[in-house]
């Protein structure tokens, strides 16, 4: 018995671990089979800060909402507007990844209104 738990709480601290790591540097990825299209988003820069999933259209980032500083695209194409309720410009459009700051991406975080869905699934160029 006192074995169990010794391997359960092994495990758990290996878990805790990992699970505090920032996800990988790569700008660039492949959604796992059968992800469906969501984004892990995060209020500061580096994956800090609040964290929250948008898994559909978001019609406005406003004051309740937090701003989008750094984010995980999990799966499909999402499109970024400047101006709330569908009614801005396009500002940009990113597919799979792992983006520390929007910024580096042609996101100005501040900006940022409206997210998404184009696509479940983004076209390689």
């Amino acid at each position: 018995m006192h074995h169990r738990i010794l391997c359960v709480i092994g495990a758990l601290v290996i878990l805790t671990q990992e699970a505090s790591q920032p996800p990988p540097a790569s700008p660039q990825g492949s959604p796992a089979p059968g992800a469906s299209p969501h984004i892990v988003a995060y209020s500061q820069e580096g994956f800090q800060g609040k964290r929250f999933a948008i898994f559909g259209p978001t019609a406005n980032l406003g004051p309740r909402t937090p701003r989008i500083a750094s984010m995980v695209i999990v799966a499909g194409c999402w499109e970024f507007v400047d101006e709330a309720y569908f009614k801005g410009a396009t500002i940009g459009v990113l597919g799979p990844g792992v983006y520390h700051r929007v910024q580096d991406y042609g996101l100005q975080h501040t900006k940022l209104s409206l997210v998404r869905l184009v696509s479940p699934q983004c076209e390689r160029s």
